[in-house]
């Protein structure tokens, strides 16, 4: 029985990730990159988030959440349902696809504003910190997605989607409705910019921005 060199099993693998890798990066650039950027960088001209490095489960969540109407099903939701009908189109492999491909992408940091937070958004970040981190890189096990470095325009009207139910009240979005039942007890007017200032000043440590999980 024929049985091939490790080195030839090496070769065939890298060929075979290597067009998975082009494959993916095809996809990505012809669905999502004119809104998103080509490196995952986010668009604040279209108010597109940054989604590069973020964690593959939770780009698959969201994905997922989309196609199927979890997210985006709002009609006050406007740039949720654009997403919700770009997410329609992929299939099951394409969002497996595209999610490993982004996830493997090294994040783009969005430039901190002149806010910092100060003590009472370092104070306020406290009820965060619990599921997103001390240094808001997010934690793979509670399911909460790294916030740092994220555009502080787009976290900022996430929460206020939250507060308002456009966002988080679908049965199936469990970890949605956490966060629903939290930015209901948020001030927006005098707490919402110290705790967004504080985590736009936040660095990911180096070890945890190396996509160790995968």
């Amino acid at each position: 029985m024929f049985k091939p060199y490790p080195k030839f099993v090496f070769f065939l693998s890298c060929i075979f990730s290597t067009a998975l890798a082009q494959s993916s990066e095809a996809l990505y650039t012809q669905q999502c990159a004119a809104c998103h950027g080509q490196n995952g960088e986010g668009n604040t001209a279209i108010k597109a988030p940054a989604i590069a490095g973020l964690d593959e489960s939770y780009l698959l969540r969201q994905l997922n959440h989309f196609k199927n109407k979890v997210r985006g099903n709002h009609p006050g939701d406007q740039s949720g349902q654009m997403m919700a009908a770009v997410a329609s189109t992929l299939s099951e492999k394409d969002i497996q696809s595209v999610s490993t491909y982004l996830a493997l992408k090294p994040f783009i940091s969005a430039k901190a504003g002149v806010e910092t937070g100060g003590f009472m958004g370092r104070g306020l970040y406290m009820n965060c910190q619990s599921c997103h981190g001390a240094h808001a890189q997010g934690e793979n096990l509670l399911h909460a997605p790294r916030l740092a470095g994220q555009h502080t325009w787009y976290l900022k009207n996430q929460l206020e989607k939250f507060q308002a139910g456009i966002r988080g009240k679908h049965a199936k979005d469990k970890y949605g409705k956490q966060m629903h039942i939290i930015a209901v007890d948020l001030d927006m007017e005098q707490e919402i910019d110290k705790i967004l200032g504080y985590i736009a000043h936040r660095k990911v440590p180096e070890k945890v921005n190396q996509h160790q999980e995968h």
